[in-house]
């Protein structure tokens, strides 16, 4: 009877990652009076037995305050508190996830042509630009979903020098991966560039967990999310001393690095820059300063977050606003994945209310002949009618594609990627057989259209 006594269980504010039960269990173990701690971020609560008398809330929050961790016998917001909090979070991230489709319609981030003859400025510009568009989406979700993981395990290093140590090593990792791959480039002479299908299989398994992120920061509990999938050891809190800086600090380099495989139609246009260059020197130059060109944009998110995450009073505001902007944008990346693998998706709407300015059916002979315009800023037109088992010869015109819009898929109604040539007027003939209507795509799902093939 004594022992369960002295058993407590808590509910705890702040816990989002393994490095949070990590750096949780060990600072309690460490205290005479306990004999055993077992914490647990997807429930949000620690399991106590003591060896002596329990230690007070007061006690275990003046013990935790520098980590910013909130002990409470009992969940402390009000149902309505905390229905007013999430709708605040939801208005915020709301603005900015309008800002941000604002910015994508503008199409800004797709303007700048580059080629071999573009000056170094040209580069890191362009780089700016993604940062502020795709990359953004995909890689400052990873960033937010990783930075309450980071800002744990250097808690006990509380100055924010030490806080921005991960996001800086992640970009370092990010910066020299993509000069090494422009260098590779550079020697062999050939494209690395990995398929369509290898690039959807890796957003959408990295947007499953951003998703799964989100949900945990808006507060849904009991599901796991991108960081608590890491094995413990990599989670694990990084003490004061050079060797386990050293050691888990290698983590958030290793997580910029990888980067690398992340699809960005941006990424796809340097890449094949830095091939074409068939020079190690220029082609490190060309990735490695598109690499850095990102580097504001993704580190001022990376700051961001490691700001309110350290402050009590933000902390849990911000959290949530960041959870519905992970949802948003892993849902964001799954929409542009259906578009992919041929699937409806929110992208069909668009495509829909351009159905009224599709081309006329036009044949010659037993060809069908279709023209499109492809840009920056999409495909135009972006809704045809064919006639089913009677050849058709599609006539895609370049008027300045990105890295995005310059290769398209329509797994329905031919294999393959249909590459288009760069200032020439690109042509893909094939015979529809059955009838329906078809989406095509670009590589990366952004832009789509429709091809309708009736008897």
């Amino acid at each position: 009877m004594q022992k369960q006594e002295r058993k407590r269980t808590y509910c705890v504010e702040g816990m989002y990652c393994p490095a949070c039960e990590l750096l949780m269990e060990r600072k309690l173990k460490s205290l005479k009076e306990i004999a055993s701690a077992k914490a647990s971020q997807l429930t949000g609560k620690v399991t106590v037995i003591y060896k002596e008398n329990p230690l007070t809330l007061q006690e275990l929050n003046a013990l935790f305050r520098e980590e910013h961790y909130k002990f409470v016998e009992e969940v402390p917001e009000s149902r309505e508190k905390s229905r007013k909090d999430l709708w605040l979070s939801f208005g915020v991230a709301s603005c900015l996830i309008v800002l941000f489709w604002v910015w994508q319609r503008l199409g800004f981030g797709r303007s700048v042509r580059l080629d071999l003859t573009s000056s170094w400025w040209a580069f890191l510009i362009f780089g700016i630009l993604a940062g502020t568009s795709s990359c953004a989406a995909l890689i400052g979700s990873l960033i937010i979903a990783l930075g309450k993981s980071w800002s744990s395990q250097f808690a006990s290093r509380n100055d924010l020098k030490n806080r921005l140590t991960p996001h800086l090593l992640f970009q370092g990792g990010r910066i020299l991966a993509y000069t090494v791959l422009g260098v590779v480039l550079g020697i062999i002479g050939e494209n690395l560039r990995l398929s369509a299908t290898f690039y959807s299989l890796v957003v959408i398994g990295v947007s499953a967990g951003v998703f799964l992120t989100g949900l945990n920061m808006v507060g849904v509990r009991k599901l796991p999310n991108l960081t608590s999938l890491l094995p413990r050891f990599i989670a694990k809190p990084t003490e004061n001393t050079p060797k386990t800086r050293l050691k888990h600090g290698i983590t958030p380099f290793l997580f910029g690095a990888s980067t690398i495989l992340l699809p960005c139609g941006f990424t796809v246009t340097v890449e094949s820059i830095a091939f074409l260059s068939a020079n190690p020197v220029r082609g490190s130059l060309v990735m490695g300063l598109f690499a850095l060109g990102t580097m504001p944009v993704l580190f001022s998110i990376g700051l961001s977050s490691t700001i309110l995450f350290q402050n009590p009073r933000l902390s849990r505001l911000s959290l949530r606003i960041a959870g519905v902007l992970l949802i948003f944008f892993a849902l964001f990346n799954f929409n542009t994945q259906l578009n992919v693998w041929g699937y409806r998706s929110l992208s069909d709407l668009q495509v829909k209310s351009a159905a009224a300015d599709h081309q006329e059916l036009a044949t010659a002979g037993r060809v069908q002949t279709i023209v499109m315009e492809a840009s920056v800023f999409g495909y135009t037109p972006n809704y045809f009618k064919v006639r089913a088992n009677i050849p058709v010869r599609w006539e895609i015109v370049d008027r300045g594609i990105s890295g995005c819009t310059n290769a398209i898929i329509a797994p329905d109604l031919f294999e393959g990627e249909l590459r288009i040539s760069p200032g020439k007027t690109t042509v893909k003939e094939f015979v529809p057989s059955s009838v329906g209507k078809f989406k095509f795509t670009c590589w990366m799902g952004m832009v789509s259209g429709t091809i309708e093939v009736t008897q």
